[in-house]
């Protein structure tokens, strides 16, 4: 997970998508458990 990225090369590109998208996943995952808790609570 935390190797270099020209370890992999340009042969998984997928790596480089997944670690893009990562932070946006944790976002969306707040987002997501804090409208939960919104509206269970509300």
């Amino acid at each position: 997970m935390d190797g270099p990225l020209t370890s992999s090369g340009p042969k998984k590109p997928d790596r480089s998508i997944l670690n893009a998208f990562k932070p946006v996943m944790v976002l969306l995952a707040l987002l997501v458990l804090f409208f939960a808790a919104m509206y269970f609570l509300g």
